[in-house]
């Protein structure tokens, strides 16, 4: 969970000034990603130029390079990310696994 000055720290990142209501509605919910979705951005560019060649899903990992290095990430990453800005906020997230089809068949993860 992110705590109540990490999230200020965000929502000044993504430029998000809207209050949270007092129910959790989906205009809401639909302004915040929208404007994370018009910030953080789905590159690989850690995997490529970092010594380490590695990825990490801690949330305090996610938050420094997401709103303290203002990077973005691979699917998973920005994924977390938002799934723990959600809870965070009172939502409840549920995660799942999802994959693109490129053929006729889908194969094992």
């Amino acid at each position: 969970m992110f705590t109540p000055e990490q999230l200020s720290q965000y929502f000044a990142h993504i430029s998000f000034t809207f209050n949270l209501p007092a129910s959790h509605s989906l205009a809401y919910l639909s302004e915040l990603q929208k404007y994370h979705l018009a910030t953080v951005p789905f590159e690989n560019l850690t995997l490529h130029y970092s010594k380490h060649h590695l990825l990490s899903l801690d949330p305090q990992d996610l938050f420094r390079k997401v709103v303290g290095r203002r990077m973005g990430g691979y699917c998973m990453e920005i994924n977390a990310f938002f799934g723990i800005v959600l809870r965070s906020l009172g939502f409840t997230v549920f995660s799942t696994g999802g994959r693109v089809k490129p053929d006729k068949e889908y194969l094992g993860w």
